[in-house]
């Protein structure tokens, strides 16, 4: 619990927590009980069976936004399955490699929220073909990320202003970079001024001051 408010006192909107069978609906019960009113949603990382995952139903009283890969990333048949046994969105994650994954998932009716990760699916123009599929679908997205540095955050910021985005990003992604030349000195022209950016923060996602990657 300390985690989590930790996080939303940093100004995060949205909370996912990882679950595995014996750490799933206490857990997921729990933060949702000190944190009534937050956006939360739940990630598997693939750790349930068909017959396991049935254990998750209890998870459709909290009201969450999705249910994050609960099975095999190559088993769209029971996604499918799983999906009609819960009110709550189950998402793809590492099942959609291309738009071709995105239109068999959809198809089969193995998820209802797709997460596209850019640099998982081969770039942009895979990213927005899988995004364009999804929208003729009403099937939602959102961009995850995968340890970007501030370029490829800056892409996946690009990536999310597109109309079907309609989850906020997990990454902390800058909103607008402002480019300020720094004082020159007489050994500087201003041509080849050092440059500063100043990064503002996106939904409400706060951008570190310290040193970090990127």
């Amino acid at each position: 619990m300390r985690t989590v408010a930790g996080y939303l006192n940093q100004g995060y909107r949205r909370i996912k927590i990882k679950i595995k069978p014996g750490r799933d609906v206490a857990d997921a019960q729990a933060v949702r009980k000190a944190f009534p009113e937050i956006q939360l949603q739940v990630d598997a990382n693939s750790a349930y069976t068909l017959d396991s995952a049935v254990s998750l139903l209890p998870l459709d009283d909290l009201g969450l936004l999705l249910i994050e890969q609960p099975l095999d990333e190559d088993d769209f048949v029971d996604h499918s399955k799983l999906q009609r046994q819960f009110i709550t969105p189950l998402c793809l994650d590492e099942s959609i490699l291309t738009p071709r994954h995105a239109r068999q998932a959809i198809e089969m009716g193995a998820c209802r929220v797709v997460n596209i990760k850019n640099r998982r699916v081969g770039g942009l123009s895979q990213a927005i073909a899988i995004h364009d599929l999804c929208s003729q679908h009403n099937i939602p997205v959102w961009c995850g990320g995968m340890l970007e540095t501030g370029v490829g955050r800056a892409a996946n910021l690009a990536l999310a202003s597109l109309p079907n985005f309609r989850l906020p990003a997990i990454s902390p992604l800058p909103t607008a970079i402002t480019m300020k030349i720094l004082p020159t000195s007489a050994s500087h022209s201003t041509r080849t001024a050092p440059l500063m950016c100043q990064l503002s923060p996106v939904w409400g996602y706060p951008l570190t001051s310290k040193p970090s990657i990127g």
